[in-house]
């Protein structure tokens, strides 16, 4: 009986236990699909006891930005991007333009450097005008008059045509890294004729590091292998033409009762040089292009043409966004590196020779270019720290100085970007050029801001 009673208990508690199993398993499936949380009190208790038992630190606040700060370090960071990306731009686009149309010239057999340059001044005519007129996209402060155009407009684009042109000409007859290293000497004939009009002082730190600019580019002209007198001859005429240009722009900036607008600028100086150029083309080329039917090759090659009127005006506008978003000192080191790497290009990419003491030659005509800069961003500097005197502005404008052609009262003036930046070298020298601008691009950055109106 006994023994019945205990297989029947036993028999019984394994059916609870099979019961309690079987309500275990089910609920826990079901807290897959509805969690539970089930805490003890004795696990509460001890959770209690160790929250208490954690030091308090009242002293530390809590890290939550407010929504103004947080709104700023997106606007900055926006900023950065913006102007990094106007500086790659920039160098794409005038690398790329240089590079287009000495292809155009001398692989595709169009020896017409006056047409080539057409390319890109209608093009960058067209483009700012549509910009300007029909987009709005930049304010226009109204028309000028005549007398304006024609006496100060006008002589300004055709000594820009005819930089441009001989600058073509000596792509023609030189390499195109050579051609980055006689372009150092820019800044001399700038000054040069800035102390012929009177719109710098002299001093002995300039004439030293334009001396020093001068030994560099003689010592790389001597050392070249390959050497073209018209080529060379081209050059020195494009600089000399260029400084000129780049007085006569300051000249025109700084004595003008209204403020251009960078894009505005653009439009007016474009069609100008635009204007001398077709002349120069249409007096010099049109007969032999008619006659050997160059137009007619070149128009086998659309896809070429468009890309020179588009680099035209891509590097322009780049520029413009450059100097309004940094400052013309950014794009004056911009230009210096963009040449570093022409010539690193035209080594290794088109096998053009560059010997030793071609590139110490340049190197030393580099660091004179870097020192001649340091010297102008100091002089710009001056200018923005005396900006609350009485005559600020003529002053400033006087400080700026050819190579950043600043315009005074808000206004933009045209900076001569491609051949007055101009260097090359070591990658020690152009980390020195930077280091220079980043020292003074915070003071002068607030004082002039330039547009540069050419290629």
């Amino acid at each position: 009986m006994r023994d019945h009673e205990s297989d029947d208990g036993s028999a019984s508690e394994k059916d609870a236990v099979e019961v309690v199993v079987l309500q275990t398993a089910t609920s826990w499936r079901g807290s897959q699909h509805q969690p539970r949380v089930r805490r003890s009190v004795a696990g509460e208790q001890l959770a209690h006891a160790a929250a208490s038992q954690q030091p308090q630190m009242p002293w530390i606040p809590a890290v939550k930005l407010p929504a103004a700060a947080l709104s700023k370090q997106r606007g900055e960071l926006q900023q950065l991007v913006m102007v990094v990306t106007a500086c790659i731009s920039w160098v794409l686009a005038s690398s790329g333009a240089i590079l287009v149309n000495k292809h155009i010239m001398v692989d595709l057999h169009f020896p017409y450097p006056a047409s080539v340059c057409a390319l890109g001044l209608v093009g960058t005519s067209i483009v700012s005008w549509a910009a300007v007129r029909l987009l709005r996209l930049a304010p226009a402060s109204g028309s000028v008059s005549l007398r304006f155009y024609v006496t100060r407009v006008l002589p300004t684009g055709l000594f820009q045509a005819l930089s441009m042109q001989l600058g073509n000409t000596a792509y023609l007859h030189l390499s195109v890294a050579f051609v980055q290293m006689l372009k150092a000497f820019t800044p001399v004939s700038t000054m040069l004729f800035a102390f012929a009009f009177k719109l710098e002082r002299p001093s002995a730190r300039l004439i030293a590091s334009v001396g020093l600019i001068t030994a560099g580019v003689l010592a790389a002209t001597a050392a070249e292998g390959n050497i073209s007198f018209i080529g060379v001859t081209a050059m020195v005429a494009s600089m000399l033409c260029e400084g000129l240009r780049l007085v006569m722009m300051q000249s025109l900036v700084s004595n003008s009762k209204r403020a251009f607008q960078p894009l505005e600028a653009l439009m007016y100086l474009a069609p100008a040089a635009s204007f001398w150029v077709l002349l120069i083309a249409l007096s010099t080329e049109a007969l032999q292009m008619h006659q050997e039917q160059h137009l007619a090759e070149l128009a086998a090659h659309p896809g070429y043409v468009l890309a020179s009127a588009a680099a035209g005006f891509g590097v322009n506008a780049a520029a413009m966004a450059v100097i309004s978003l940094a400052s013309a000192l950014t794009l004056k080191v911009l230009g210096i590196c963009k040449d570093i790497g022409l010539v690193m290009y035209g080594v290794v990419m088109l096998g053009e020779h560059v010997g030793h003491a071609q590139m110490a030659g340049y190197g030393v005509s580099l660091l004179g270019l870097v020192w001649y800069n340091a010297i102008k961003a100091c002089g710009t500097a001056a200018a923005a720290a005396g900006s609350t005197l009485p005559g600020a502005h003529a002053a400033a404008a006087a400080a700026a100085g050819p190579g950043s052609v600043a315009g005074v009262r808000g206004s933009s003036s045209a900076a001569g970007r491609r051949r007055s930046t101009v260097g090359a070298g070591a990658a020690g020298a152009a980390a020195a050029a930077a280091a220079a601008a980043v020292a003074a691009d915070g003071q002068a950055a607030a004082a002039v801001k330039a547009a540069v109106v050419r290629r």
